[in-house]
């Protein structure tokens, strides 16, 4: 039997399934096939992110990059084993992600959990409850993060709203950090230098990748009406969006929205 060696490298892609977790991974996508032309990339996530998905990556290539944009693949499938290294990915800000899911050391929560599981052996109670009183601490502890001023425990979720309050999410979050052969993050080591130091710290000896905001180039004059009809389409409800946006600019004019894509 003759194996055929591929000229094509593989790189698999996926991210909790949030728009603010996937745009920026399609960005850093483009920007890899564009200086690779013989990397595949596939995108393995859950949720209705298909059409979002392709219209944003139409953002990233000019017409005649079309055969290179089809370098950049989406699949929905459950991906299982540890045969290539996996790298974490990260768009939270560095001081959210390392106080709710790093090392008591670096000021954050450490395993939460597991220290769930423990404390729910010790007395009885639902984790999930416990899960609760962990992220939604009400002490008054003074907690210090590294680049930023001492704050109180109970200021990091004032509302007591946290999507991530069940054993099944936390755990996984927690396995996320813990388990990864490394991580991308977005971060700025210009603005935020502690920060980023004390996250290379969490995940040594595993590489930590900081990189800054992530956005499409600004287009040219000529591709800019293109640029506009793509963002309409890249949701729903985008004439809407347009309308408001327009009528906040006639009505108020610069400086009086700040409209986060």
């Amino acid at each position: 039997m003759v194996v055929t060696k591929s000229p094509f490298k593989h790189v698999l892609l996926t991210a909790s399934p949030g728009w603010g977790h996937l745009r920026p991974l399609l960005s850093i996508a483009s920007k890899i096939v564009h200086e690779r032309a013989d990397i595949i990339i596939t995108f393995t996530m859950t949720g209705d992110f298909e059409h979002k998905l392709r219209v944003e990556i139409d953002r990233y290539f000019k017409d005649d990059e079309e055969t290179l944009k089809h370098n950049i693949r989406s699949e929905i499938r459950k991906v299982s084993g540890r045969v290539v290294p996996v790298l974490a990915w990260n768009t939270t800000a560095l001081n959210s992600s390392l106080h709710f899911f790093g090392p008591e050391s670096f000021g954050g929560l450490g395993n939460v959990s597991m220290k769930a599981e423990i404390l729910a052996k010790e007395t009885g109670r639902p984790v999930d409850d416990i899960i609760r009183e962990l992220f939604n601490p009400e002490a008054g502890e003074v907690i210090e993060l590294p680049g930023m001023p001492p704050m109180y425990d109970y200021e990091f979720n004032p509302h007591h709203e946290n999507s991530i309050e069940t054993v099944g999410t936390t755990e996984s979050y927690n396995r996320f950090f813990e388990e990864s052969d490394g991580i991308i993050a977005l971060g700025n080591a210009a603005f935020d230098p502690e920060a980023c130091a004390a996250y290379r710290r969490w995940f040594a000896p595993r590489p930590a990748y900081i990189i800054g905001p992530l956005l499409p180039e600004e287009p040219s004059i000529d591709d800019r009406l293109s640029e506009s009809q793509k963002e309409l389409t890249a949701s729903s409800n985008g004439v809407e969006i347009k309308l408001f946006l327009d009528t906040v600019w006639e009505t108020y004019r610069d400086r009086s929205l700040l409209y986060a894509r």
